[in-house]
């Protein structure tokens, strides 16, 4: 009985650590997204003008 005890004991010790590199790794993940997303947007921000310059939109407005 005690060493059943002891065996499940272990095992939830395992488990934990298991799960707390689980969340870290995720932390990670998101908090690398995050930053990519934040810079996509920046850029986006300072260089509208010049992506959306010659629009087909616009070109077809002025030919009409």
């Amino acid at each position: 009985m005690k060493l059943d005890f002891k065996k499940k004991k272990i095992q939830l010790k395992y488990k934990e650590q298991f799960q707390n590199k689980q969340t870290k790794k995720h932390s990670k993940e998101i908090l690398i997204t995050v930053c990519l997303m934040v810079i996509l947007l920046l850029m986006y921000i300072l260089f509208k003008d010049k992506l959306f310059q010659h629009s087909p939109l616009r070109i077809m407005r002025k030919i009409s």
